[in-house]
């Protein structure tokens, strides 16, 4: 049975960012004195217009995703792709909270297309399913697409 660690507690303020209380003060949400003018037009305008504006909100959620080979190739690729344009290294999270703000613009033309997909059984995840797998995963790309081609542009 291993030994329980035992050494001095460092008393440096970047090791207080672990205790309950400090952390939770560095994560609270900044809180703005500005007021944002309401929004005119329809429901739909204003949920875009939302998924627009720089939030100042802070990055803080981890999230693991599973991904094959292949789409971990292509995740490379686009975070490459996107680093070379702006001239500036990136990562996987800058690329995906950039891809999810187009996703949210998308998101009535999104629902609408998963709506004309129906009922799909979702294959089991274990060894010898991975061609069931790929092929639903193929349907809701191909949803996908045709949900983000529908959508308006994002400006």
């Amino acid at each position: 049975m291993p030994r329980p660690l035992v050494r001095q507690q460092p008393s440096s303020s970047v090791a207080r960012l672990l205790e309950p209380g400090i952390a939770a003060g560095a994560l609270a949400p900044v809180r703005s004195d500005r007021t944002e003018p309401p929004i005119q037009g329809t429901l739909q305008e204003s949920e875009r217009n939302r998924a627009r504006g720089a939030t100042g909100e802070i990055a803080h959620i981890t999230r693991q995703f599973i991904v094959t080979e292949s789409t971990d190739e292509i995740l490379k690729q686009l975070v490459q792709l996107y680093s070379r344009a702006v001239g500036s290294q990136l990562t996987n999270s800058h690329v995906l909270r950039a891809i999810l703000k187009g996703v949210a613009h998308a998101m009535p033309e999104l629902e609408r297309e998963a709506e004309r997909l129906g009922r799909i059984k979702r294959p089991r995840n274990v060894r010898g399913k991975e061609h069931e797998r790929e092929l639903f995963e193929k349907r809701i790309a191909t949803a996908f697409m045709a949900g983000m081609r529908a959508s308006s542009v994002y400006e």
